[in-house]
């Protein structure tokens, strides 16, 4: 009892020093003994019933064995042999669905479980739609309204067969589309074709072909004894075959073909006791199966069904030697000739080339070739070669070394290639120059990587040879680059905003200044001759951070605030410069007036992403009108406009564009009156800048017919001075579905009526409230008349 004591006491002293969790309490008041089992601490007693202990559940002391459900509402836990249940379990009764033993939260379903649909909330069976006897119940009654059931439980040997359409809980008559929604993988979420309730196998239905309840596109289809694509019969050349409304019919040449390659076997037979009259036979039928060929004559023309053809063709030339084995040489050369004349002219079609009897397979007269297709020249595969063997890993001295020595085995290979491309040895080499040049342009970058690694590890290597052919290879090709570092000790000459600076680059490719800029923000660029096109630009406040500048494009826009800044401009080494540092003006106009079509140039600004600075122009609306205004951006990466906002200059009352369309649009429904155009950004302070113009919408004619087109980019605007009803009437006449939707002031949606390809015609009323709207539709035709 001694041991049981002590445990009391540091039980009692516990409880007086800290504050103490239900499960701590637990913990120290239960626990396991020698033997395994749950036990009261102070009495040494096996807990009676069900206890969790350490998220383990046991029953009188020992582990529950089984499966357990133990707890009350979301506290209900599902253990296996005494530990909580591992993946996802459903109970036998299918009432409740566990995830690592604990309920699932949301919404899951379970679909397709023989012939079973289950919604669980939280764990909790909350809808089970189930089939018996061919009818579709939901909780017991009979399911109101589509829906489609899977009939199986979701494995390889699931078909559409599986699928049945219900209508109000029993199969539905005719035929008709179902949405399949469920979540049985073995079958694609989307519109299905059944007949009766039950997938179609293959069906024309509305002049369109369905194979297993899809269309069937871009395949052969046999339908009632005819082949159909496209949901037409076929017409012309498929798989190789030649098929006219629909039936297979074998072209006059390849009948012929086929003809003739048993008349060679049959007068085989006869060798070589009548090779005299047999064989001028066999070389004049050798003619004709290359006229065939060469003729386009066969039905089979493409690389997939040229084996079969030059497999025949080879059966020729075992023909030609049993010739030859008869004594007549002569024509047994001149049959192997054709052959061979004709199975090049098949590889020629297809750009592959065809010599000695084979396929050009490696090097061959100055160029590479793969199974016969031209790759490249010697040259550039030897290039080639060497590029993918560079090594990506430097993390000792000897890898190092041996990077250094990969990437001068570049630069020689890209040497080689215009070296042999001036002086070829062989005509039509295809040699590619401009992949010599960017591999010596990119071993800057490689020297660049292989300089910072030696520095960072302090590793000793000498590169003297590398830069020295480097330097060659790039003033062999006249390049503009250099591997010249910029050196932050050099002299800075002072320029001027607007100052034109003309000199040389040094040997490395530099000209280095300092410029103050005296405008609190602006974006500058250096402009010049066309050389100014391939500069590029360090720029910092701090001389000793220009090294750690990123690299820019001298002539692109960048954002400087005021400030002293020294500068580095790269060129071509020792090449004279002339170009100045130019301040982007942006004169916008008094009044941004609506541009008079989509994407037209006419009334357009140009807004900077400034930051201290609000750039902006005057808006003024007079027609009750909706406006979209549309952002051309110069890059897929400056698109910072997160809304376009009109201040009312009168009221100073704000109205910010509630949605951003595709292709950047933004539109605002604002009473007539002058406004203050501005943007809200997500970025300010960044280089470049947004075009903006916008498109006032055509006033909505009503008691008329009118065509929808295009009119998200240019919606109509319906205005209602009092509550109108209006009947509407849609039509299409297109093979997609078409949306008609009615918007708000606020952009909010308030009417949606979309047309399918089955129904292609809606009529309906609708009473539009006081205010302004947006209409939007396409490829639609729209009659309106207002009812009183």
């Amino acid at each position: 009892m001694k041991k049981m004591v002590t445990g009391a006491l540091a039980l009692t002293m516990l409880f007086t020093t800290t504050q103490m969790k239900p499960e701590q309490v637990q913990a120290a008041t239960i626990g396991i003994n020698d033997k395994g089992e749950l036990v009261t601490l102070s009495t040494g007693k096996i807990v009676k019933g069900y206890k969790v202990y350490k998220k383990r559940l046991y029953k009188d002391g020992l582990l529950a064995k089984g499966r357990v459900k133990y707890g009350t509402g979301d506290n209900l836990r599902l253990y296996h042999n005494g530990f909580l249940q591992s993946g996802l379990y459903f109970t036998k009764d299918n009432k409740y669905a566990f995830k690592n033993g604990s309920l699932i939260k949301g919404i899951y379903v379970r679909d397709g479980l023989y012939q079973k649909h289950m919604t669980y909330t939280d764990g909790r069976i909350t809808s089970l739609i189930e089939m018996k006897d061919n009818k579709l119940y939901e909780n017991g009654k009979l399911k109101k309204g589509d829906f489609v059931m899977v009939d199986d439980i979701g494995n390889e040997y699931d078909t559409v067969d599986d699928l049945f359409y219900f209508h109000n809980g029993v199969l539905a008559k005719d035929f008709g589309f179902a949405e399949f929604t469920g979540s049985n993988s073995t079958f694609k979420k989307g519109r299905y074709l059944f007949k009766n309730g039950r997938v179609v196998g293959v069906h024309l239905y509305k002049g369109l072909l369905y194979k297993d309840g899809v269309e069937a596109v871009d395949r052969l289809i046999r339908y009632d004894g005819k082949m159909y694509y496209n949901h037409k019969l076929a017409n012309g050349i498929y798989d190789g075959k030649f098929y006219k409304d629909g039936i297979y019919v074998e072209k006059e040449g390849t009948k012929h073909f086929h003809e003739n390659i048993k008349m060679m076997d049959t007068l085989a037979e006869q060798l070589p006791e009548h090779v005299a009259d047999v064989a001028p036979k066999l070389v004049d039928l050798t003619i004709q199966q290359q006229k065939i060929v060469v003729g386009h004559e066969l039905e089979n023309y493409d690389l997939a069904s040229y084996p079969a053809i030059i497999s025949d063709l080879r059966h020729i030339q075992d023909v030609s030697k049993m010739v030859e084995q008869a004594g007549d040489s002569q024509s047994a050369q001149k049959m192997n000739g054709l052959v061979e004349e004709t199975i090049t002219t098949l590889y020629k079609w297809q750009q592959l080339l065809y010599a000695d009897g084979k396929l050009v397979d490696g090097a061959y007269k100055g160029n590479f070739y793969e199974k016969g297709r031209l790759l490249s020249s010697i040259e550039n595969k030897q290039l080639d070669d060497a590029i993918k063997s560079l090594s990506t890993t430097l993390t000792t001295p000897e890898e190092a070394a041996n990077y250094q020595a990969q990437v001068m085995t570049i630069i020689s290979r890209a040497q080689a290639v215009i070296e042999a491309a001036n002086k070829p040895s062989y005509e039509n080499v295809l040699y590619s120059t401009s992949d010599a040049k960017n591999a010596i342009h990119n071993a800057i970058e490689q020297r660049a990587i292989l300089l910072t690694t030696l520095k960072k590890h302090q590793w000793t290597l000498d590169t003297m040879a590398l830069d020295s052919q480097l330097r060659a290879a790039l003033l062999a090709i006249d390049s503009d680059e250099s591997i010249g570092e910029l050196d932050e000790k050099a002299d800075f000459m002072p320029l001027q905003i607007n100052e034109v600076a003309t000199g040389t680059f040094n040997a490395d490719g530099f000209a280095y200044f300092e410029i103050t800029v005296p405008d609190v923000e602006g974006n500058y660029k250096f402009v010049g001759n066309a050389a100014v096109t391939k500069y590029k630009l360090y720029m910092n406040p701090i001389k000793s951070n220009l090294k750690d500048m990123p690299v820019r494009a001298a002539n692109k826009d960048m954002y400087v605030e005021k400030g002293h800044y020294y500068v580095a401009v790269k060129g071509k080494p020792m090449s004279d410069y002339r170009f100045k540092l130019k301040k982007h003006a942006y004169d916008l106009p008094a009044v941004l007036a609506p541009n008079d079509a989509f994407m037209s140039h006419k009334h357009r600004i140009d807004i900077p992403y400034y930051s201290y600075s609000t750039p902006s122009t005057k808006v003024k609306l007079t027609t009750n009108q909706h406006a979209t205004f549309f952002a051309n951006y110069t890059s897929q990466t400056d698109q910072h406009i997160q809304a376009v906002i009109l201040t009312n200059d009168k009221t100073g009352k704000q109205y910010k564009s509630t949605y951003k369309g595709s292709g950047m649009k933004y539109g605002i429904s604002a009473p007539n009156g002058t406004y203050t155009l501005t943007l809200d950004l997500d970025k300010k302070g960044v280089p470049g800048h947004v075009s903006i113009y916008y498109l006032l919408s055509d006033i909505l004619p009503l008691n008329q017919t009118i065509a929808l087109s295009h009119s998200d980019r240019k919606p109509y605007t319906l205005n209602t001075a009092n509550d109108t009803k209006i009947k509407f009437s849609l039509t299409t006449k297109t093979q997609n579905n078409n949306v008609f939707r009615i918007y708000n002031d606020q952009n909010q949606l308030v009417k949606k009526i979309t047309l399918t390809p089955e129904r292609n015609t809606r009529d309906f009323v609708y009473t539009v409230k006081k205010g302004r709207y947006s209409v939007y539709g396409d490829n639609l035709t729209m009659t309106t008349k207002i009812l009183k």
